[in-house]
């Protein structure tokens, strides 16, 4: 069962040491750092962002098992435009490589984005033939490339999901499975959707939402129905990690920490932990 937790954040050179110390302290086994222009690692300095990264996280006992894909895919992942489809590419490649470096092996990327007066068909045909190549770059790699359900008005149902991950028709391109965006966009229970997409999850991030006020809010706060979300891991067969994808607060930043951890085993293990 996944017993390791994760913490998904957007770190800095100013900020990623005593960030990383908190995610330590506080009880969480790894973390997911986020792939950011102005972020670490940012796309112009991957390598060198890695490298330091990996070495901070060694020192402190932390995992990287993966890394978030961040703003940077939304635009041109589904692009009319060739060129701005092959930066898709390019923009995975890097993540690829630093993921690599960092010793993960999942990058989760945004797999583009539906909006008025746009084909939606075009849309999907110009997205498959993105996620495609970036699969095979994920194959290169020997790494898996998460594809996620977002807030982006495309892929809006476990059977359009499966036909597109058919199509790809590539192990090294699956579902990055978020729990809470389900609800935050009104497309069905979690749950039910792990139950259609079965294997095809390779990761799961952990989300609350309150639908009355449309706001997401701490683990367990919401209107997500954890028991059955878990169940329905477990009926999978479901072993990997869990992420807590959550607004960061301003203040009070290490105690969140501490209640975000207790969350994750409470929902996982219930009253064994």
């Amino acid at each position: 069962m996944p017993y390791e937790d994760r913490f998904s954040l957007p770190l800095t050179k100013d900020n990623y040491q005593h960030m990383l110390r908190f995610i330590k302290e506080t009880g969480f086994d790894g973390f997911e750092p986020t792939f950011h222009p102005e972020g670490l690692p940012s796309p112009t300095s991957f390598q060198k962002d890695s490298e330091i990264l990996k070495k901070e996280a060694d020192k402190l006992g932390l995992t990287i098992p993966s890394m978030h894909g961040g703003p940077l895919f939304w635009l041109f992942f589904g692009s009319k435009i060739k060129e701005e489809r092959k930066k898709a590419v390019r923009l995975a490649s890097q993540g690829l490589e630093a993921l690599k470096i960092m010793g993960g092996d999942t990058l989760l990327v945004a797999p583009g984005r539906w909006y008025a007066g746009k084909s939606y068909l075009n849309l999907y045909e110009n997205c498959l033939s993105t996620a495609k190549e970036i699969a095979e770059v994920a194959e290169r790699y020997d790494l898996t490339v998460g594809l996620e359900n977002v807030e982006n008005k495309f892929l809006l149902s476990p059977r359009e999901w499966y036909q597109f991950i058919e199509e790809i028709g590539n192990s090294h391109l699956r579902i990055y499975f978020d729990v809470g965006n389900v609800l935050r966009e009104g497309i069905g229970e979690p749950a039910d959707w792990i139950m259609d997409l079965k294997k095809r999850i390779c990761r799961v991030h952990l989300k609350d939402y309150l639908i009355q006020e449309r706001k997401i809010v701490p683990l367990s706060k919401g209107d997500v129905n954890w028991p059955s979300v878990v169940q329905a891991l477990k009926k999978i067969s479901y072993d990997n990690w869990l992420s807590a994808e959550l607004p960061f607060p301003e203040n009070s930043q290490q105690e969140f920490f501490y209640e975000t951890c207790r969350a994750i085993k409470k929902i996982w293990f219930g009253n064994e932990n």
